[in-house]
């Protein structure tokens, strides 16, 4: 699912000042080897088993993984628009595994003014690996619909319109959902060109 894109001079550089910017946009979240941190529960006698997850193909397991990490870029862009109290969202997207990455947002957001706008979309992504229970796919974020403002109105990380950075994330499942358990910055910039 990998789509071509123009390369931009420079667009490394704006990546990552915007990385610094935003707490999310850095390579922040999860530790690439700990284990999923979802617990089964044994079945009493006499309950029914729980029945197994339904098996996913390759297209679905990629569909979800972009769509819920989307909603990740969008609800983090919220708790920085409510300056922190809008946390518990995304406290609902992930795993116990970006406990660090939250606490580090909820201090960002609630100690700066800043002012999310816009969206930032996955251009392209691609599956790494998938299970049962998780999905690994690598993202290329655009940042060219986003913007960044701190309390006086000016930009933040410099000039989005060809900045991108490239991504990898993991997601483990949760009863019917998958959750965030990774994301952090991958260093390869031949996938977002």
């Amino acid at each position: 699912m990998r789509t071509p894109g123009s390369r931009s001079e420079g667009r490394h550089a704006i990546a990552l000042v915007a990385a610094a910017a935003l707490l999310a946009l850095s390579g922040c979240a999860g530790s690439g080897d700990a284990a999923p941190t979802g617990s089964a529960s044994a079945t009493t006698s006499g309950a029914d088993p729980t029945p197994a997850p339904t098996e996913l193909t390759e297209s679905e397991a990629l569909d979800i993984a972009v769509a819920t990490y989307e909603e990740f870029l969008s609800v983090e862009g919220a708790v920085f628009d409510s300056g922190g109290e809008s946390i518990d969202e995304m406290k609902n997207l992930v795993t116990d595994n970006m406990a660090e990455y939250v606490v580090g947002l909820e201090e960002s957001a609630s100690q700066d003014d800043y002012t999310a706008a816009g969206t930032i979309k996955v251009r392209a992504a691609e599956l790494q690996s998938l299970d049962d229970d998780s999905i690994h796919f690598y993202a290329c974020l655009d940042f060219s619909e986003s913007s960044l403002t701190d309390s006086a109105g000016q930009p933040v990380g410099g000039d989005r319109a060809s900045a991108f950075e490239a991504k990898e994330v993991y997601l483990v499942r949760s009863g019917d959902s998958f959750l965030i358990d990774k994301a952090a910055h991958w260093d390869n910039d031949s996938f977002c060109a």
